[in-house]
């Protein structure tokens, strides 16, 4: 399957069950931004990862190892 074509099935699945709504919300609102945060280092108290900036100094875009 093309990439846009799984794309568009995948923007027209809905759902509606509130045991899984749920969990979407959940993942929407709390897991993503948190990992986002974690991605970041911008959580207070945790080891930082340097997940993102290891990327950027791959990338040539800072200066590290």
């Amino acid at each position: 399957m093309k990439g846009s074509l799984k794309e568009g099935i995948l923007n027209k699945v809905k759902v509606t069950d509130k045991f899984w709504r749920g969990y979407q919300e959940l993942v929407m609102d709390t897991v993503i931004p948190y990992q986002e945060k974690i991605l970041n280092d911008e959580i207070p108290g945790v080891e930082k990862s340097h997940a993102l900036a290891n990327f950027r100094i791959a990338a040539g875009l800072e200066v590290g190892e």
